[in-house]
């Protein structure tokens, strides 16, 4: 199981770049109320790909923050350090890569088609209640959540209380995941240190052979 790091208004040009490289990939969101979304709005965009409340036996896409199961990518938010990444090695597909106007085409549609804007709102909603009940939804300006259904502006929620996107500390919140990730690099790098110490041990071993054997040589 691989994991990317995603800010959350980032994560629809993610997806579309992962659906592409990986076409017979499963996405699972854990919610038939956003699959609605997606489905409708991956038709408009005219991008194939298959959703799941559940995993397959194939490659997944976990677009939920959740610890998943089976194999294939989790998208892992800043601001959800309580996830537990140690199991877990972290994708090399570097940002360059990414689409870039997945979200921007999204709000575009969002806005001018009715039955897209209510299954967006319905998703926005129903994403905001059950990443509630996992993990500190205060963390995340609502204001950049929505951004993964297609609004600019956050609708109208009763869940949480809304406050000034000034707020929110957006590179504090960072801190947590980014200590985990170099945590786990520094244990992979320190295993694999101890790992090759014997091939060093040896070979060190035999240069120090070989050298007296040129000392016995050169001394005839």
């Amino acid at each position: 199981m691989n994991y990317i790091v995603v800010e959350i208004e980032e994560r629809l040009n993610l997806l579309q770049t992962v659906i592409e490289r990986l076409p017979q990939s499963t996405v699972i969101v854990y919610s038939q109320k956003q699959i609605d979304f997606y489905q409708e709005l991956f038709h408009h965009l005219g991008i194939n790909s298959k959703f799941s409340t559940t995993p397959t036996n194939g490659s997944n896409i976990f677009l939920d923050p959740q610890q998943p199961q089976g194999k294939g990518l989790l998208f892992v938010f800043p601001e959800s350090s309580e996830i537990d990444l140690t199991k877990f090695k972290q994708s090399q597909l570097m940002k360059s890569k990414w689409r870039q106007f997945t979200t921007v085409e999204t709000e575009k549609l969002v806005k001018k088609n009715f039955r897209l804007n209510q299954l967006a709102e319905i998703a926005y909603r129903d994403f905001i209640a059950n990443y509630a009940q996992k993990f500190d939804v205060d963390k995340i300006d609502p204001n950049r959540i929505c951004k993964a259904f297609g609004f600019d502006i956050s609708p109208k929620l009763s869940i949480i209380k809304m406050k000034k996107s000034s707020e929110y500390k957006k590179s504090t919140n960072k801190q947590g995941i980014t200590k985990k990730i170099k945590k786990i690099q520094k244990a992979d790098k320190q295993s694999k240190n101890k790992s090759q110490t014997p091939k060093n041990n040896v070979k060190h071993i035999e240069n120090l052979q070989n050298s007296k054997v040129i000392k016995k040589i050169s001394q005839k």
